[in-house]
């Protein structure tokens, strides 16, 4: 199920579950607001291998999934996972604020692999996210890919999970944000990667989009010291809630 999707988020980078519990609640919120928003199209921007869209199918989502990753070694295994799910569309690019090739920094677990650079704090607590190799990959804005109109009688969810990069997602899909109902974005508490916006300002940032922050689920931590390092935040336009 979704839980195991979660359990791994929460451990990708060797952190550990901080509150009891937290992964059954999450599984039940996520089938509510799937519900609840008769979501039917799933935009999932960072997808790694899958993990996310595979989620979402195990909650009982029957709806598209389309799956953006970048990194050309990931995207091989995130194809090859959809390749029987005749609905799971992938595309082998990133999303970004502008139409161009840039450079990934891809870090050896895979997960932490972004465009921007590394802080040190993400770094000391996890070494295991270094940087080893980049590679030139496509981007588009989410703007280009929509403009056709073929989505605007869809209940669109926005995923991000682009370690770092999400304002920027955000900034190319300006024309978008009005067909879509839910955005998730994963925001950080601390620097940790550098130029990334932290939750706080992504917070405001969102409501000055017209959606407003719906639910909180707990994201990775240090068990040791009890600090949470990084949360995904729901987010629904404005105008649906009652």
């Amino acid at each position: 199920m979704l839980k195991s999707y979660i359990i791994n988020q929460i451990k990708k980078n060797g952190y550990e579950v901080t509150k009891p519990g937290v992964t059954d609640k999450t599984s039940v919120y996520y089938r509510k607001i799937l519900s609840h928003f008769s979501i039917d199209y799933l935009i999932d921007v960072g997808a790694n291998e899958g993990q996310f869209a595979e989620g979402m199918r195990q909650l009982g989502y029957q709806g598209t999934l389309r799956s953006f990753e970048p990194i050309s070694q990931v995207f091989k295994i995130l194809n090859e996972k959809a390749r029987m799910d005749k609905d799971w569309l992938t595309e082998n690019m990133a999303l970004g604020n502008e139409d161009t090739e840039q450079e990934i920094n891809i870090a050896k677990n895979t997960v932490s692999s972004s465009l921007l650079e590394m802080d040190t704090n993400h770094l000391k607590a996890v070494p295991d996210s270094v940087f080893v190799a980049r590679e030139m990959i496509k981007v588009k804005r989410l703007d280009t890919i929509m403009q056709d109109g073929e989505l605007d009688s869809k209940n669109i969810f926005l995923k991000l999970d682009v370690q770092g990069y999400e304002k920027f997602v955000l900034e190319g899909a300006a024309n978008s944000l009005e067909k879509i109902k839910l955005v998730q974005l994963e925001m950080a508490l601390i620097p940790l990667y550098k130029g990334e916006a932290l939750l706080a300002d992504m917070v405001m940032y969102m409501d000055k989009l017209g959606f407003k922050l719906y639910n909180l689920f707990s994201g990775f931590g240090n068990f040791d010291t009890g600090q949470m390092y990084q949360v995904d935040g729901v987010f629904v336009r404005e105008d649906l809630i009652g």
